[in-house]
């Protein structure tokens, strides 16, 4: 009886383990791109930060053709040559609300879901030689990303946001708003 016991108390020892190591082997893709979209681990009050969404759309933007003609993006400051609101936050919320107005400009009917506008946006400027395929998906593709940054921004509770991070999302959302302004 003696060796029963000892096989019960090992069972129940491994039974957390197990389970752990069980979730782990179900759910390895997501924990995967969940750890690589970590940037910083803080211990104390538990505080882990992702970033993976302004990285996705500057990769997106790769394939934009760079449109330099002037900053598009507008800031809540009043100095004279700053380009970023000292609210990193405010900065992108107002990249983005430069980024709908361009697209609501250009993409004319309003009762069209962001995405089809851009995408039809992206149609038009194929057709007038503007851009290439390859370049048309890259811009929808850049729009959407920057659309869930600022959903981040405005939804999840305590996103953090550097003034960098800021800095390259109104980057990113002029170059976009730019380009719309270039094809129309």
């Amino acid at each position: 009886m003696d060796w029963l016991d000892e096989l019960v108390k090992l069972i129940i020892g491994l039974a957390w383990p197990g389970v752990v190591l069980a979730a782990v082997l179900i759910f390895r893709k997501e924990l995967t791109r969940l750890l690589g979209r970590i940037t910083r681990v803080k211990y104390k009050d538990y505080e882990i930060e992702l970033k993976q969404g302004l990285i996705e759309a500057e990769d997106a933007a790769q394939g934009i053709p760079r449109i330099k003609i002037k900053s598009a993006v507008k800031t809540t400051d009043s100095l004279p040559n700053q380009q970023y609101s000292s609210d990193p936050k405010l900065t992108i919320l107002n990249a983005w609300h430069d980024v709908q107005k361009a697209v609501a400009t250009a993409g004319g009917e309003s009762s069209l879901p962001m995405q089809q506008k851009v995408k039809r946006i992206g149609l038009q400027m194929e057709e007038r030689g503007t851009l290439k395929p390859v370049q048309r998906k890259a811009l929808i593709d850049t729009v959407l990303k920057l659309a869930d940054v600022r959903n981040s921004v405005m939804h999840v509770p305590d996103y953090v946001v550097t003034p960098d991070d800021a800095a390259r999302f109104a980057d990113l959302a002029s170059n976009v708003i730019n380009l719309i302004n270039l094809g129309n």
